[in-house]
């Protein structure tokens, strides 16, 4: 449950403080969504790639401006940030198998 000092989830997009930092993890979330639906509707490597890229950089995007805020970020941020990280070096590991 969000509250004034701390967002998680989806409340972060309607209860954070200010307007860049909604949209930002607003993107991350869509593109995610995006992701998870239709990574498979999604042929070109490439595109993938640049989805995962983009959503990384809004989400790091969305804790910076947290740090600044001076909010707490609960532990399902982190968590995607790792994962968001994690999938990309899989995605160019695969593309490197796949050149080779």
């Amino acid at each position: 449950m969000p509250t004034n000092r701390s967002l998680s989830g989806i409340g972060a997009v309607f209860y954070f403080k200010n307007m860049p930092g909604k949209i930002s993890i607003a993107l991350s979330l869509l593109i995610s969504m995006v992701l998870l639906v239709g990574f498979k509707l999604i042929k070109s490597q490439s595109t993938q790639q640049y989805l995962l890229s983009v959503a990384l950089i809004c989400l790091t995007v969305f804790i910076i401006n947290s740090l600044i805020s001076q909010v707490t970020l609960k532990w399902g941020c982190w968590t995607l940030f790792g994962l968001l990280i994690l999938q990309i070096m899989l995605e160019v590991k695969q593309n490197k198998h796949k050149d080779s």
